[in-house]
């Protein structure tokens, strides 16, 4: 019987968090970066803008609650070996 510690990268709500974090905020600091360099003008990203403001707090709530859930497992399993 092999115990190992579970793993931030195998938590499903770290992954849906991360995911969730750079799908939604991706947008917005790709248009920001272009509009940095030159390569595009625009004024007011409004819909990314909006995109990253719904899905910033839900997706740093979901890592943490990722990683509180992969501690506690840890915890539990260093408990019982």
């Amino acid at each position: 019987m092999t115990d190992r510690y579970p793993r931030f990268r195998d938590s499903w709500l770290i992954r849906i968090g991360v995911g969730m974090f750079v799908l939604g905020t991706g947008p917005l600091w790709l248009i920001i970066f272009l509009d940095e360099i030159g390569w595009m003008n625009e004024d007011n990203p409004l819909g990314p803008g909006i995109l990253a403001f719904l899905t910033f707090w839900p997706s740093l709530i979901l890592i943490a609650a990722g990683v509180v859930a992969v501690l506690l497992a840890r915890r539990r399993v260093k408990r019982d070996a």
